[in-house]
């Protein structure tokens, strides 16, 4: 029976462990896969949260650069309260450095349970804490099973988020990824287990028939238990306790018999049991009965020791049916070895994990880091970094030695090198060196050599760190020196309360203070009384800003002698944005500032020159005009006094003669007003809506009757269709075509003049008008081309002589043409003729229309004098009209006052501003004023403006028009201030000047002209 009943057991056994191990192998795959697929999720949701994050910053940097860090994190947070985690203990964390301490700006979780919250806003950034986080801080990328800020074990991914200095981890609670298969494996065992033993139910059944035979067999094996077996009553009473508790507990059976089970507790379990074996015995409700857990036991001598208690419960019945009793049997298993066993594997397998990521760290470090053997110097092993910087694979790298990669070891050398190593004289080496790379190119490195073991046997560790950046910064930073010190201007630099730390030689050079005279000193050393202490006190103000100043200081050198600098001043700051020095660049700028003032002085000669230029032409202008309107003036009526027709033919040749010459004169004067205010940047040209068609026609009107008087044929064409209408100054626009097309005509003896107008409107260009002046005229030579623009001259000198003219006219047009926004050029083959290009603006054409030109001849009009006089109307225009007339010159005094009586008005002269005020002021007090007061504005005693000034200051109310030879436009403006209605140049024009007067004394519809 015994045999078949261990038979039985094995094999049941045997069956439990082969099915548990199959089990807990699945579980453990199903496992390895949830673990995988987990890490994998968090590391694919990290860089898409991150990703997205970036974007955000990129877009913020743009749109808000001034605060794009707290912009982005704001958006990240809001839009993550409406995330939802992954899990019970899923998590997304955001978080930056500040101060040592991980401050975390984001925490959500999708379930968190109240006690597990506590204080998540920062961790201190040293220690085990939140260390996914840290990673990421560190600017590293990857997944960890590591403790997080609460203290829990998790799996993480981990990345830094570029531009924002922060890191984003996603992770969960490792204890629930294996939760689920904890539980399976607890199932599938039990399930293992029930069966086992419903198997051996099965088996041994009939065996259960014969118990009571066995059961001192039974007491026997409880006693001869290993593992200590205590019986209680319901009061908690030890009624049984074999000898593997009193070894255990130290207590004797008869010591521990009859005592409560508390005896072998210690506080607080103690004072709990009753309480609890009470409750159950009320309620039934199960804390530890027919569950196993571990708890704390007492020995008599007070230690304790940790154990697992399984208790069951068996229920007797006594004699009185009525009554039953129950009795608790304690299983008690010491696990103090256990406990130990199990320390002791925590400790190996952290300390196994912390050697394999230490491992992982250097295998992955982008310093280079090989071993190789101390006897043979074959490498055995590099990292990545090395690797990767050397070109060659560790294969590759396992066949060779240093020399194959270090230009400048021999066999000799590097035995010299290592032997302070070998022999124990040094620990460690360091030295610079060059590297080979497997492409043949070499970088610089810092070496560290250590000698160790690997394997049993002894190796050197090589160290090596790529220093090509920092050979390069210090080749930057020897550069930067070399700039600062052979400089050509001062540079000083000073600490924030000004004391002077460093001067280039330049400084030395231009003050004469030695390096060791100012250093520790103030640059107030310099200071000559000068500059005004506004200067300084504006420097301090804008540096005590962080701003940079600019300014001058006038400044004194060590030998006395004064100069000035220009300065500018910056702070320079630390890492932390605190100003710590201040950095001055200043240079002597003496002789600039006196060539400054040099031009000054010559500008303001210049300016008074310009004035005196225009202050010149403007009386130029008044005394050739004046003697002008005489002559004009008398030349109209020469020709309207009586029947000239009956005159003698020499005096009337004579007549033409004087008023041809006058005009040219007139012109002449005009052009070289126009000239002087263009240079002086007084001409201004208005801007109208002008029809270049009837400016084209109006011109090939007049300059029809000349060409025709030469023999040459004048032609207008128009080269596909032009606007109705530009935008330009039309006066303007008609004198420089008739200049150029005068000119053509000039310089044509035989053949024909083409005006051909054309529009220019490419695309992404401002449209504009081009109208070609072609003639078949005598043309000019490529080297004279450029004195045709040049005023008062002509292509060839000669040429004043046989054609005339002042060689204004072109000067003129090319000026006036780039004042309308385009520009006046020539093409021109001696022998055979010359093209002008007259080139306008034409202003916007959205809603221009574009028409097609038509030039009918010009009806033959010769325009003559009149020969006749007209008959005199019927009334005069100025009829019962007084008129003050001020002018100091007797010519015109007698033309225009003739002019004006024979207009019917009444006529009153003054020979000057003075005795014009007289006569104003006395008609007035009268009650009897003129109606018109017609003032030439430069006379002796007081001029018209005076008088015209004081007048008006006299409440003077009467018309007041000013009569000038003065023809700027600024001329015109000075009448007006003075207080003049209106104004009219010299040489007067008969009918403007009759008009002009009847408007102001209310005669106009009273005007009939001859």
């Amino acid at each position: 029976m015994k045999n078949r009943f261990q038979t039985v057991f094995y094999v049941t056994a045997l069956i439990a462990g082969v099915a548990s191990v199959a089990v807990m192998v699945t579980v453990g795959l199903l496992y390895n896969a949830a673990y995988n697929q987990t890490r994998k999720q968090l590391a694919d949701t990290v860089n898409s949260h991150a990703n997205l994050i970036e974007a955000v910053a990129r877009h913020d940097r743009i749109h808000s650069p001034e605060n794009s860090v707290n912009a982005t994190i704001s958006q990240i947070v809001d839009a993550h309260q409406q995330d939802k985690g992954f899990g019970e203990t899923g998590e997304f964390t955001l978080a930056t450095l500040k101060n040592d301490m991980i401050v975390f700006l984001l925490s959500h979780r999708h379930k968190v349970k109240t006690s597990e919250q506590g204080d998540q806003s920062m961790v201190p950034f040293k220690g085990k804490a939140a260390e996914p986080m840290r990673l990421a801080l560190l600017g590293r990328t990857g997944t960890v099973v590591g403790v997080d800020y609460r203290g829990k074990t998790v799996l993480a991914a981990y990345r830094p988020i570029a531009g924002l200095n922060c890191g984003i981890v996603a992770k969960i609670d490792l204890a629930e990824i294996r939760r689920p298969f904890i539980g399976i494996s607890i199932v599938a065992i039990l399930t293992v287990v029930l069966l086992s033993l419903l198997g051996v139910w099965l088996a041994v059944g009939p065996l259960f028939k014969r118990l009571d035979e066995g059961a001192a067999r039974i007491t026997s094996i409880v006693e001869t238990a290993v593992d200590p077996i205590i019986t209680i009553t319901s009061k908690g009473l030890i009624e049984s306790y074999n000898s593997a508790a009193e070894k255990l507990f130290g207590y004797s059976v008869e010591e521990a018999v009859g005592n409560n089970i508390s005896m072998l507790m210690p506080s607080p379990y103690r004072e709990a049991h009753n309480g609890y074996l009470a409750r159950y015995m009320k309620s039934g409700k199960k804390n530890i009965i027919g569950i196993g857990r571990e708890a704390i036991g007492k020995k008599k001598d007070g230690t304790t020791f940790p154990l697992m208690l399984s208790v069951s419960e068996v229920q007797l019945n006594t004699e009185d049916s009525s009554q039953s009793d129950r009795l608790f049997t304690g299983f008690i298993r010491d696990l103090t070895e256990q406990k130990q066993r199990e320390e002791e594997l925590i400790q190996a397998t952290q300390k196994a994990e912390k050697l394999s990521a230490f491992g992982d760290i250097i295998d992955r470090s982008l310093n280079e880091i090989l071993i190789f053997e101390a006897a043979s110097l074959r490498f055995i092993h590099a990292n990545h970094g090395a690797c990767r910087n050397l070109g060659y694979t560790l294969d590759e790298l396992q066949q060779m030695t240093p020399l194959d990669i270090k230009p400048e070891f021999t066999q000799a050398s590097i035995a010299e090198l290592l032997y302070p190593l070998f022999d124990g004289s040094k620990d460690s080496l360091e030295f610079e060196t060059v590297y080979r790379r497997k492409d043949g190119s070499e970088y610089p490195g810092k070496v560290h050599y250590e000698s160790s073991t690997f394997g049993g046997r002894p190796v050197i560790v090589a160290i090596v760190l790529d220093i090509t950046e920092q050979k390069k910064s210090e080749e930057r930073l020897r550069k930067l020196s070399a700039a600062v010190e052979q400089s050509p201007v001062s540079i000083v630099i000073t600490d924030i309360a000004g004391t002077i730390e460093y001067v280039n030689e330049q400084f030395t050079r231009s003050t004469g203070y030695a390096k060791t005279e100012v250093i520790g000193g103030n640059p107030r050393l310099l200071n000559s009384g000068e500059t005004p202490k506004e200067t300084y006190s504006k420097m301090w103000a804008s540096l005590s800003k962080g701003e940079v100043w600019r300014g001058e200081f006038h400044n004194q050198k060590k030998n006395g002698e004064l100069y000035w600098e220009l300065a500018t001043i910056a702070p320079i700051r630390n890492s932390q944005g605190e100003t710590t020095h201040f950095v001055a660049l200043k240079e002597d700028v003496t002789q600039k500032k006196q060539m400054r003032d040099n031009l000054i002085q010559a500008m303001h000669a210049a300016e008074d020159a310009n004035r005196a230029k225009s202050e010149f032409l403007a009386n130029m202008s008044h005394e050739i005009r004046t003697p002008m309107t005489a002559i004009l003036g008398y030349t109209d009526l020469l020709f309207g006094d009586g029947d000239i027709s009956k005159a003698p033919k020499h005096r009337i040749e004579a007549i033409e003669t004087i008023k041809r010459n006058g005009h040219f004169l007139l012109g002449l004067i005009n052009d070289i007003l126009d000239l002087s205010k263009i240079e002086a940047g007084k001409l201004d040209a208005e801007q109208i809506d002008t029809s270049p068609h009837e400016i084209i026609s109006d011109v090939f009107s007049l300059m029809k009757v000349r060409s025709e008087s030469k023999g040459l044929q004048l032609n207008v064409q128009y080269d596909g269709p032009i606007p109705k209408t530009i935008f330009t100054d039309p006066t303007r626009l008609r004198q420089i075509i008739i200049n150029v097309v005068g000119n053509a005509i000039k310089f044509t003896e035989t053949g024909t003049v083409q005006i051909i107008a054309r529009l220019l409107n490419e695309a992404g260009k401002d449209p504009q008008l081009q109208i070609d002046v072609t003639d078949t005229g005598i043309g000019i030579d490529k080297d004279k081309i450029e004195k045709l623009f040049m005023p008062f001259t002509q292509a060839d000198g000669s040429m004043t002589r046989k054609f005339g003219g002042t060689g204004l006219g072109l000067a003129i047009g090319k000026r006036l043409t780039e004042l309308l926004g385009g520009s006046l050029s020539v093409t021109s083959i001696p022998g055979k003729g010359s093209t002008f290009s007259i080139i306008v603006s034409t202003g916007p054409l959205d809603k221009v229309e574009l028409v097609h030109g038509d030039v009918k001849p010009a009806s033959t009009k010769v325009i003559t004098e009149k020969t006749e006089t007209q008959k005199a109307s019927t009334k005069a225009p100025l009829q019962n009209c007084r008129i003050l007339f001020a002018e100091d010159g007797p010519d015109n005094q007698k033309l225009i006052g003739f002019l004006l009586k024979k207009a019917g008005a009444e006529v009153t002269l003054a020979d000057n501003g003075q005795i014009s005020y007289d006569l104003a002021t006395s008609a007035l007090a009268e009650g009897n004023p003129f109606d018109v007061i017609l003032t030439d504005m430069q006379m002796p005693v007081m001029d018209g403006y005076e008088s015209t000034r004081k007048l008006r200051e006299n409440g003077y109310r009467g018309s007041i028009i000013a009569l000038t030879a003065h023809a700027m436009q600024s001329d015109r403006q000075l009448c007006l201030d003075a207080g003049c209605d209106n104004y009219t140049t010299k040489p007067v024009n008969r009918k403007e000047l009759i008009e002009m007067v009847a408007s102001y004394a209310g005669k106009t519809s009273e005007i009939e002209m001859k």
